[in-house]
């Protein structure tokens, strides 16, 4: 979502616009080389529709938050699908905290378990998480993704799909993950995962 566009919705949620949105935006366009010191609201959100605005937003490098954290958690995400330990490892804490039942029923602490599972699906060819034979072609969306946003830390919970071409047709394998990140030193880093079947499992198991 651009700028201008969030400022529609924000527009229709409040008539007339809440102050510390005008506030706010007069800040951004401020900080992008635009006098806002006599504009009126009308003359603020006509503002926002120049294309010089976002074109000077993204070389002044600002990003709507949840739109940056997104972007950090498909690079996560990523690093996992292609077994790329080293991103993987810069994008997640080294006090990392997970669950993941159908691997283990207890709690996994740090990074050197994962380490070793993507160096041997990286000389395997198999992509975790995934149902099909090694050296398949396969992908991950995020299905219902949520992101709560609270600064320096942040929540995505969504149900993650792996798909895996074979022969016999694309096989698809989901389940509900929560992923905690918090900013350090300018940086996103994820450090607590929690999964859960995609399905309504049983309290107690039979």
């Amino acid at each position: 979502m651009c700028y201008y566009e969030a400022s529609l919705v924000e527009r229709k949620q409040s008539k007339p616009p809440r102050r510390k949105a005008i506030f706010v935006t007069k800040v951004l366009l401020k900080s992008v080389g635009f006098d806002t010191c006599t504009c009126t609201q009308v003359q603020v959100y006509e503002a926002l529709k120049a294309p010089i605005l976002n074109q000077r937003i993204h070389q002044k490098g600002f990003s709507m938050p949840n739109e940056e954290v997104i972007t950090f958690l498909k690079k996560h995400l990523q690093s996992i699908q292609d077994n790329d330990t080293q991103t993987y490892n810069e994008t997640t804490a080294e006090d990392l905290t997970l669950y993941e039942w159908w691997v283990t029923p207890h709690r996994i602490d740090g990074l050197p378990f994962h380490e070793f599972m993507m160096t041997s699906n990286a000389e395997r060819g198999a992509v975790f998480g995934a149902e099909g034979k090694v050296r398949s072609p396969a992908r991950f969306d995020l299905s219902n993704l949520h992101i709560q946003n609270y600064g320096d830390t942040a929540i995505a919970s969504y149900t993650l799909l792996i798909s895996t071409a074979s022969p016999d047709g694309v096989k698809v394998a989901s389940h509900n993950e929560s992923r905690v990140m918090i900013k350090r030193n300018g940086a996103w880093k994820v450090v607590h995962v929690h999964k859960s079947p995609a399905w309504q499992a049983p309290h107690i198991p039979s």
